[in-house]
């Protein structure tokens, strides 16, 4: 099982399963959020599931190894946008796109964006929280249909991320 903050990580993962043809058969239970984790690990480790998590980075990382021992191997870390680290420490599924794809995604969903909020924030910080799930779900149609192209850097990270959920070890399991 792969557990993620919430349904856009979920839409983005089969997103880009299919856009980059990798295993699209992941286990992923979405939360509300990284304070959710909190809620869901104890119902995964009193089931015996064995999990990984993904998560935007953040105080609830320190929070997971100390109360339920996750070692850092079982969990990947969504960084914070190139260029940005010094400023933000806080990020987001949607920092693992390049800005011109992430300005593609966001005109082909209508949300708009100024170019100076474009420049000088992460991705995560530049879309307001109630519009993270439609831009994933535009993300995912737009793949299905074929007219989604991204970057090589995008591509890189987005499968960094699958590797991470497909690879057969450091599964965690209490």
């Amino acid at each position: 099982m792969i557990l993620v903050e919430g349904v856009s990580d979920l839409l983005y993962l089969r997103a880009f399963s299919k856009l980059l043809k990798v295993d699209e058969s992941l286990n992923i239970a979405p939360g509300r959020g990284d304070s959710t984790f909190l809620t869901l690990i104890p119902l995964l480790i009193s089931q015996g599931f064995s999990f990984k998590i993904v998560l935007d980075r953040g105080q609830t990382v320190e929070r997971l190894k100390k109360d339920f021992l996750v070692p850092d191997e079982s969990m990947w870390i969504v960084p914070v946008s190139e260029g940005l680290a010094s400023r933000f420490k806080t990020s987001g599924i949607e920092d693992l796109f390049a800005k011109d794809d992430f300005r593609r995604l966001l005109d082909a969903t209508g949300i708009e964006v100024s170019d100076r909020a474009m420049e000088n924030q992460p991705n995560s910080r530049v879309i307001k929280s109630g519009s993270k799930v439609l831009l994933a779900k535009t993300c995912l149609e737009l793949v299905g249909s074929g007219n989604l192209g991204v970057s090589k850097k995008t591509s890189t990270a987005f499968r960094s991320l699958l590797e991470f959920c497909l690879a057969q070890e450091n599964w965690y399991k209490l």
